[in-house]
Formats: structure tokens, C-alpha cells, sequence
């Protein structure tokens, strides 16, 4: 059975200062250690794209 860890606050924070920075997805997932397909549900997560997602917003539904 695979264990699933959530997303930290701090990387919650980095995602969105790396998407304000035009950084790619796979590049975010490269940084931060997470697939992809994480970060790409992380931000889609409550109807955020790449150019909406802030940590404040996501957050509290964590």
C-alpha cells in the first residue's frame, strides 16, 4: 500500500511563487519532489489554474 503525504503550507507557498515566476509544472515537481500529476491536482484543486492558485485560497480547503 502506497502512503500519500499532503502538501505542506511551505510548499503550498513555493508552488504559487514558482507559477507567479512562469515556472512549469514538471519544473515545480522537479524542485519540490512531488509527480506532476500532484502539483497539476493541487492547483486544479477548487477551479485555480496556473495563473489564480494562491496558498491562502487553498489552504483552508486542505
Amino acid at each position: 500500500m502506497i502512503n500519500y503525504k499532503r502538501l505542506s503550507v511551505l510548499e503550498r507557498e513555493e508552488i504559487s511563487r514558482m507559477l507567479s515566476q512562469n515556472c512549469s509544472l514538471n519544473d515545480i515537481a522537479k524542485q519540490l519532489g512531488p509527480y506532476t500529476s500532484t502539483i497539476s491536482r493541487e492547483i486544479a484543486k477548487g477551479d485555480y489554474n496556473k495563473y489564480s492558485y494562491r496558498v491562502a485560497k487553498v489552504q483552508h480547503r486542505a
